[in-house]
């Protein structure tokens, strides 16, 4: 229950307990320190999640063998497909790269020195097309330094990168 006292809100958790035919125990505990946390733990998720949903640059977090944990709408839709679960199914290391030892040059450099800035990769969307894209990524460890995942950006390059060739090369 929500009271308001001396102008600010203050929340209680209740509890009704029959003692007797007679007399009935009313507990209540103020729970307004955990109402507020839970207010604005609901709005910086929300604000993130409008962050992660609606930036127009691919984010995720996969596995080190190639599982896809999460995408971002911006990714799906990049890589061709129609939803973050159909590219979930996908494997990382044997249907994105388009060329495989890209994803282990990539692992590696992960492994060593934990980060990926500004690399250039090569993947193949869902249509068999190539893209180019701009990758920054980082290793996210455990407590006891073991890799547990991989989370970083990727921004397609692709008309870029073909408007530089076209100038070296013309």
């Amino acid at each position: 229950y929500e009271l308001n006292l001396e102008g600010r809100p203050v929340w209680f958790s209740t509890s009704i307990s029959p003692m007797d035919k007679d007399n009935t125990l009313w507990g209540a505990h103020d729970i307004t320190n955990r109402k507020q946390a839970e207010d604005a733990l609901r709005q910086s998720e929300s604000k993130y999640r409008g962050l992660f949903d609606n930036i127009p640059d691919g984010i995720y977090r996969t596995t080190p063998d190639g599982h896809i944990l999460t995408a971002n709408p911006a990714l799906v839709k990049t890589l061709g497909y129609e939803t973050e679960q159909e590219l979930s199914e996908i494997n990382v290391e044997t249907e994105l790269y388009a060329h495989p030892t890209d994803r282990e040059k990539f692992r590696r450099i992960l492994e060593e020195q934990g980060e990926i800035q500004n690399q250039e990769v090569t993947l193949r969307r869902k249509d068999g097309r190539e893209i180019v894209m701009l990758e920054n990524s980082h290793a996210v460890r455990n407590g006891q330094g073991r890799i547990m995942y991989y989370e970083g950006t990727l921004t397609d390059i692709t008309a870029l990168s073909r408007v530089v060739f076209v100038m070296k090369g013309g």
